[in-house]
């Protein structure tokens, strides 16, 4: 007679730990899971790329590189969509949630303008990197990011160099100048116009750089940003008008009267009173139909010869239009506007006419838009503003102007129909420089300065006026994590609704050389007291996987450590393809998430791993052990450690489908397969109870469709073989058969409704008992 537990059978004075066939036993045929499996694979760790601190939803595995470079959260996810090489199992996870838990450092750099926030000179003692001030007076690590100007000594030759330091004396640069400022050599901090920042994160944002040039056309402009493999060009942006501004008022010197002989450069005008030689000069005339322009001279006769300045010719159809046209004189010799702003926003304007003082001063109200500042100015005595063409005064903000040397005393008498690059125009170029590279670049992104008054006002300074080479991207890191990281992993994770969770950790992360301080055993215990909260409060039932690299000692501690039927524990190292398509031996984890991912990718819920084979070129582990040893074999099935096999005809097999339960023996806690049914079972029914009946009435009627609900969902599990009949085991005649569930009491009290219900879960078949009768031959 055979002695069974469920972690092992004794036979014949034998006892079989781990699967094959012996010669005795009553089999009781189980049948498979027929439901679609619940494929969400949560994976936590640590990557060379890509944004840490959120969940990041993957449905192909093709992203893994775009998101995450390299590292183990890059090569994970192609090993949890493909883990098995198993007919029985064809599939992988059907989604990945993906959280990265070392915060890596986006490259970032700054384009300055031509103004300066700090002016001083070097002082004594100064190196290549560290310049000593003469004035001095700065603020800790204020100037950071910033542009450190020296005007080259006595070479006379500028170099710009990026500040990384400063205290209140002295600024350190990178790289070094080449040269060294001495006493009295003149030193200026940059003012920013543009911070940009790599979209990736790490060190391979360190690759990129930037070109801000002139374009061929007047102002006009060409970006480029490169990692060294992608060049992203513009077309000649930037330099169009935004807003054209004019100033209309000012005293009428003369009536003047009818214009005649006029051309391109000026035109005779009939006068009552000859003016004085050049009386008019830098006087505007306006004519009858509307245009206006500079005077430059004119002469003391009647009628009087005008010149008009230069840059102010009239066009042909211009002269056309001013055929019995009159014009007077204003005597206006400056209407200027200056845009006024602070910390990357335009916040107003201010105005300056002479000889009268005609002045304004508007602040702009939050949020305005062109079109209402334009109502706002139009409704004043003698200003006027318009929006050019293809210009949205609706949805253009007035706080996005240039507010610098640009849109400083900008001459607003001319015509605005003449359009002179220099007259009545402003633009919104540093706005429309950020929207471009937050449009089409996909390498980096862009925000106007604001640390400062001045900074943030107009476009920066071209790079071939103090850089001979692109402008390069610094400070990517790859970052580190610690045991808080994780934890923080788990708690973002328990939102989400996932069927299994692996963190991608094998050992102390300190052994893999980048600064990370988590641990094994503390994320184990995380990973143990995840998966406790989700089938109770957290409510949502999931399988815990995770991988240890120790020796077979190490390996009974930790995985008693665990003691738990939702999480499994494993110690062999995988030959994977990694993320990019090369054969590479990866940390235990990789068993842990192929395990995962088989589970997943079962076309039956509860489907067992026993004897399936997983998709791996090599099978390796700790030297202490191995999984062809019968007695290291026993005691891995003893200690609740779930381990792979080379396998008879090839390739490699899982042994046997394990949790970390060791407490007894009961097959529903120790199999990995049952235990998956029972979470589905758990999770399925409790969300669809809570749908359909949280808010109903509670009434007699209740209870009975209740009962109802359960039953056919009890119904549905057994035709997937979620569960299964079985005798009954109080009636061991074996008369009585259970269609998988029994002894279904539903009851109200008061606001809360009970239920209870015992189900037969299904288990995998693990050892095969033969019993052979000997008969003595008869012959005659």
């Amino acid at each position: 007679m055979a002695t069974s537990g469920g972690r092992f059978v004794t036979f014949g004075g034998r006892t079989l730990w781990t699967p094959g066939g012996a010669t005795k036993i009553n089999t009781k045929a189980l049948s498979p899971v027929g439901l679609s499996a619940q494929g969400v694979v949560a994976v936590l760790g640590e990557a060379d790329d890509g944004k840490a601190g959120e969940v990041i939803v993957i449905d192909d595995p093709s992203l893994a590189k775009d998101l995450f470079r390299s590292g183990p959260l890059a090569d994970s996810i192609r090993v949890a969509f493909d883990p098995s090489n198993d007919i029985r199992i064809p599939g992988g996870a059907q989604r990945v949630l993906a959280y990265k838990v070392n915060v890596s450092a986006q490259a970032s750099t700054s384009l300055q303008g031509d103004a300066f926030v700090v002016t001083d000179t070097a002082a004594v003692a100064s190196t290549s990197s560290v310049v000593n001030l003469t004035i001095a007076g700065l603020t800790i690590d204020e100037q950071i990011g910033r542009w450190l100007l020296w005007d080259g000594g006595t070479s006379g030759v500028s170099q710009l160099r990026r500040i990384t330091d400063n205290d209140a004396s002295s600024i350190t640069v990178s790289p070094p100048f080449a040269g060294l400022p001495v006493a009295t050599d003149v030193v200026n901090v940059m003012q920013n116009q543009i911070e940009l920042t790599s979209q990736s994160y790490g060190i391979s944002g360190n690759s990129l750089t930037m070109d801000f040039e002139d374009g061929a056309a007047d102002n006009k402009f060409v970006v480029s940003i490169s990692d060294g493999i992608t060049t992203e060009t513009s077309t000649e942006i930037l330099g169009d008008s935004a807003m054209n501004v004019r100033y209309g008022g000012g005293p009428i010197e003369d009536a003047g009267g009818v214009v005649a002989n006029a051309t391109t450069t000026g035109f005779d005008v009939d006068v009552v009173v000859a003016p004085a030689l050049d009386a008019w000069a830098g006087m505007l005339v306006r004519f009858s139909n509307g245009l206006q322009r500079e005077i430059v001279t004119n002469t003391a006769a009647d009628p009087s010869v005008v010149v008009l300045a230069a840059n102010n010719d009239l066009s042909v159809l211009e002269i056309a239009s001013l055929a019995g046209a009159t014009a007077q004189i204003i005597d206006v010799t400056s209407a200027t506007m200056t845009l006024t702003g602070a910390n990357g926003k335009a916040t107003g304007l201010t105005t300056a006419v002479l000889p009268t003082a005609d002045n304004e001063t508007v602040a702009f109200l939050p949020n305005e838009t062109l079109s209402a500042f334009a109502s706002r100015l139009n409704a004043t005595t003698n200003f006027s503003a318009t929006v050019p063409a293809g210009v949205n005064g609706d949805v253009v903000l007035m706080s996005e102007f240039d507010f610098g040397t640009a849109a400083t005393a900008v001459d607003v008498r001319f015509d605005a129909a003449k359009e002179p690059t220099t007259s009545g125009h402003f633009r919104r170029d540093l706005h429309e420089l950020v929207l471009w590279i937050n449009t089409f670049s996909e390498l980096a992104s862009a925000t106007r300065s604001n640390a400062a008054a001045a900074e943030g006002s107009e476009l920066p300074s071209v790079n071939s006026l103090y850089f001979t080479e692109p402008v390069a991207f610094t400070g990517g890191a790859r970052g580190s994590s610690s045991n808080a990281d994780w934890q923080a992993a788990f708690d973002a994770l328990g939102n989400v609704r996932a069927n299994h969770i692996v963190p991608l950790i094998s050992e102390d992360l300190v052994n893999q050389g980048n600064s990370s301080s988590a641990t094994l055993a503390t994320v184990a215990a995380q990973l143990l007291s995840h998966v406790q909260q989700m089938a109770t409060t957290g409510k949502s039932e999931r399988g815990g996987y995770i991988g240890h690299k120790a020796n077979l000692a190490n390996m009974k501690l930790q995985a008693a450590n665990l003691g738990s039927a939702d999480v499994q524990y494993y110690a062999q190292r995988l030959t994977l393809i990694d993320v990019d398509g090369n054969l590479k031996e990866m940390d235990e984890w990789s068993q842990a998430l192929s395990a995962a991912g088989m589970r997943s990718g079962a076309e039956e819920v509860g489907e067992p791993l026993t004897f399936k084979k997983l998709k791996t070129t090599g099978l390796t582990q700790d030297a202490s052990w191995g999984p062809a040893d019968q007695t290291v074999r026993n005691s891995l099935v003893e200690a609740g450690i779930m381990f792979a096999e080379e396998a008879p005809n090839g390739g490699f097999r899982w042994v046997r489908d394990l949790t970390t339960y060791v407490a007894d023996d009961n097959v529903t806690l120790i199999d990995g397969n049952t235990r998956d049914a029972v979470r589905f079972i758990a999770y399925d029914l409790r969300t669809s109870i809570e749908a359909r009946f949280t808010g109903e009435k509670a009434l007699p009627a209740t209870v009975a469709s209740t009962k109802e609900f359960i039953s056919n969902k009890m119904s549905l599990y057994k035709d997937d073989n979620i569960i299964v009949m079985s005798d009954d085991p109080e009636n061991p005649t074996g008369v009585n058969f259970i269609p998988g569930y029994r002894r279904l009491r539903v009851g109200i009290s008061g606001n809360t409704m009970s239920i209870k219900v015992e189900i037969f879960p299904v288990v995998g078949v693990v050892f095969q008992l033969t019993d052979i009768f000997l008969q003595l031959p008869v012959i005659s």
